[in-house]
């Protein structure tokens, strides 16, 4: 009786395990064994590239490169915060390389790629240049630029296996604090359908919208009842709805 109710208990919990399981598998997979991050499936919120990066401090054009050999470099999960990350604490230029595959279903769908960080950087794909944001600088004077997931369009040609390497200079210390607290990543990248990045984008543009309004309306409405208890002292109920209005 104890052994078919624990059962009963856990079945769920197991039936969910394997469910994700399944949908990671679907979805995404990391080659270990081979340094290969594979896109069998697009969701439409589509796949971080977190795993499967080799990293390496120094600076070399050469690194762009499709057929250039990284296989001494240093394994890294980008998904971290910046004060785990060691290595790209300085201000020094820094490459990171990934090879990936894309499923033969998605050779013929527009894709986005998406992109946050907190510093410079250039982005190759399959050795040529795909995008810059902000400028990395030989003398350690970068200028900083955040695209905010801003979906840039782009299709893959039909090879097997890509290369994508960014060269980046992070000018945020690791001991500040504020970054510490958030555990702020120095970049993250991810890959979706140009389809669904561009409804995304949308869809967040009119929910930036909808409460940027309500906040100027909502700061008029204080001002208003700050400068009626200005003038009206004794009615005590306008510094009432002023600290309503913010609360």
């Amino acid at each position: 009786m104890k052994k078919l109710l624990a059962l009963t208990l856990f079945t769920p919990f197991i039936v969910g395990a394997f469910v994700f399981l399944f949908i990671s598998k679907c979805f995404s997979q990391f080659d270990s064994s081979e340094s290969v991050f594979h896109v069998n499936k697009l969701s439409p919120d589509g796949i971080l590239l977190d795993k499967g990066w080799r990293f390496y401090s120094g600076d070399n054009p050469e690194w762009a490169k499709n057929n250039f050999n990284d296989s001494s470099w240093t394994d890294i999960n980008i998904n971290q915060p910046i004060s785990k990350l060691a290595p790209i604490n300085k201000n020094n230029i820094n490459w990171f390389r990934l090879r990936f595959t894309i499923d033969t279903t998605l050779r013929d769908t527009l894709l986005a790629l998406l992109i946050t960080q907190y510093g410079a950087s250039e982005v190759y794909v399959d050795g040529r240049l795909f995008q810059r944001f902000g400028k990395i600088s030989s003398s350690k004077e970068h200028i900083s630029f955040n695209p905010h997931n801003e979906p840039l369009s782009f299709q893959l040609n039909p090879q097997p296996v890509h290369v994508m390497a960014i060269r980046f200079a992070c000018d945020i210390p690791a001991s500040n604090l504020i970054l510490k607290e958030v555990n702020t990543y120095p970049f993250s990248v991810r890959l979706q359908s140009l389809q669904s990045a561009i409804s995304e984008m949308k869809t967040n543009l009119i929910r930036s919208r909808a409460i940027t309004s309500v906040t100027i309306v909502y700061a008029v409405f204080a001002v208003i009842f700050l400068f009626l208890f200005l003038f009206y002292p004794r009615q005590r109920l306008n510094l009432f709805l002023v600290y309503l209005v913010y609360l």
